[in-house]
């Protein structure tokens, strides 16, 4: 816009619509103490890996799914509790009838242009 501008008329006027449109925050000073400090030691990831296997010797066969169940199954009640919820079951319902609609109305396309004849084979 600045390099159209034939006058200062011109440049204020282009300066006055790009204020229009954006959004300016005056300036101010940062308040330190709204700073979150950064940990004084990051904890160890030797106990996270440790806890991927119950022991180190080699797990027969569906041991780890075996112990993987094991270590999860206090929190399967709650999340089949959550999964019940109404909000749960009204996305499910949404995305279920939003994956099918196309699918209908393709196979209803489909059926005129082949006149009913949508069977794979001699049938």
């Amino acid at each position: 816009m600045a390099y159209k501008a034939k006058d200062r008329t011109d440049l204020l006027s282009g300066i006055d619509e790009f204020l229009d449109q954006v959004t300016v925050l005056p300036p101010g000073e940062w308040d330190p103490t709204i700073r979150i400090e950064p940990p004084k030691n990051v904890p160890s990831q030797m106990k996270r890996k440790q806890s991927m296997q119950p022991n180190g010797l080699a797990s027969p066969i569906f041991g780890g799914l075996v112990w993987d169940i094991k270590r999860k199954l206090p929190f399967y009640w709650s999340d089949l509790r959550d999964a019940l919820s109404l909000q749960c079951l009204a996305s499910v319902l949404f995305l279920y009838c939003a994956c099918m609609s196309p699918v209908i109305t393709f196979g209803g396309l489909l059926g005129e242009a082949t006149k009913g004849n949508i069977v794979s084979g001699p049938f």
